[in-house]
């Protein structure tokens, strides 16, 4: 029975296949954490700012509605 060079389904990797998957993903995690924070930054410009009093009282009901507090 002759053999034949191994296929390019033989000679699969999976271990370097998951490697560049596990690449692409942490890539897409950055790339989001970069649009995040500019979102983060343009809604902080178009917010109007508010009185000091106002935004401990709205970070207050913000943790408790979470149950932090």
């Amino acid at each position: 029975m002759p053999h034949d060079a191994p296929s390019p389904a033989e000679t699969y990797d999976p271990l370097a296949d998951a490697r560049a998957l596990h690449a692409r993903i942490e890539a897409l995690r950055q790339a989001m954490r970069l649009q995040i924070r500019a979102l983060d930054g343009i809604e902080r410009r178009l917010t109007p700012p508010q009185p000091e009093g106002r935004a401990g009282a709205a970070r207050l009901r913000d943790l408790r509605a979470r149950g932090m507090l």
